[in-house]
């Protein structure tokens, strides 16, 4: 049927064919790109909520050693009603800081649960970490209460009610570090095996219309 054809008409069709073959591999590219920007997006955006988590959880931790480290002072330094009052604003204001970054943690945790699989055990061990600063905290503004300058008796009463808060919060932040550097090591393999699938549907394509351009 082509034999038949004049060299006018097979030029004409040769032309017709690459311009549809182009149209189509423009839409194919546009297409492509348009499903990589919006997971390179979703990537960025997943790492600057897991950057913050992070950021967070350290904030907590420093709260938690800043309330303990006042605690001794009330201890050695807590010989007047003035001097405990002094102490124990300053341990609130580490309480208050501690909660509030323990909810923006939450915030963000579940956030990153949202569609995929894996946070809920983390969520879980944030609650005990909030559950066990509350038991904590409630010891320790306890002492303060009945703390008369007896340094000894005081540091005796709350010996070691900081070691199982120490214990959740380090081992939380360990575990989820880990977590996100196995996640990042997998979204590394599957952009690999993507861009490689991609450049196979590209040289295909390529294939396919030089076929199609050689009759």
């Amino acid at each position: 049927m082509l034999d038949n054809l004049t060299l006018k008409n097979k030029l004409v069709g040769l032309e017709f064919v690459s311009f549809i073959m182009f149209v189509a591999m423009a839409a194919f590219g546009l297409f492509q790109l348009h499903g990589a920007i919006e997971g390179e997006k979703e990537s960025v955006t997943r790492l600057n909520t897991d950057m913050n988590v992070l950021e967070y959880l350290g904030t907590m931790d420093i709260a938690f050693l800043k309330e303990v480290k006042i605690s001794k002072e009330v201890w050695i330094r807590g010989t007047t009603p003035g001097n405990i009052k002094k102490y124990r604003d300053q341990f609130t204001g580490q309480q208050d800081l501690f909660e509030q970054n323990y909810d923006k943690a939450l915030a963000g945790l579940n956030q990153l649960a949202a569609g995929h699989q894996g946070f809920d055990g983390f969520i879980d061990d944030l609650n005990k970490v909030d559950a066990e600063h509350k038991n904590m905290t409630a010891k320790y503004l306890a002492q303060f209460d009945v703390h008369t300058g007896n340094t000894l008796e005081s540091d005796t009463k709350t010996d070691g009610v900081d070691q199982q808060l120490l214990g959740l919060i380090h081992n939380l932040r360990g575990n989820l570090i880990e977590f996100m550097q196995q996640k990042g090591e997998q979204k590394v393999a599957i952009a690999e095996a993507d861009f490689s699938h991609r450049r196979s549907l590209v040289i295909l394509w390529v294939l396919v219309s030089l076929g199609l351009t050689s009759y």
